[in-house]
């Protein structure tokens, strides 16, 4: 299963400071990690700009693959581990994205 949490650096009409933005994204990747049971290390960040509302602001993507037949229950632990993040982080919403059957490869010379 491939999973991916986009985030952004706004709320509401401010922008977090560098130390809060870099502790929001820490623990999502956190929670990834922790609720899809995989090593924090796997889990990649992709960092750019994306926009919410109009305002362009910086953004986050965090993802990971993760090979477990238990992701049904556990993503729904991360759901709620998001909107409690959602809250602290004063977020109008994170993005959540899993896709079941990754058909992926590794493509090698």
């Amino acid at each position: 299963m491939y999973v991916q949490v986009n985030i952004g650096r706004g709320t509401g009409d401010s922008t977090m400071s560098t130390e809060r933005w870099q502790r929001f994204q820490s623990q999502v990747k956190y929670y990834l990690a922790d609720h899809l049971a995989s090593h924090i290390d796997h889990v990649e960040v992709h960092h750019g700009v994306g926009r919410w509302e109009d305002k362009l602001e910086d953004s986050a993507h965090l993802s990971i693959i993760v090979n477990d037949d238990r992701w049904g229950r556990r993503t729904n632990d991360l759901r709620a581990a998001l909107r409690f993040l959602a809250k602290e982080y004063k977020q109008d919403a994170i993005a959540l994205i899993l896709v079941p059957d990754t058909a992926a490869d590794l493509i090698t010379a």
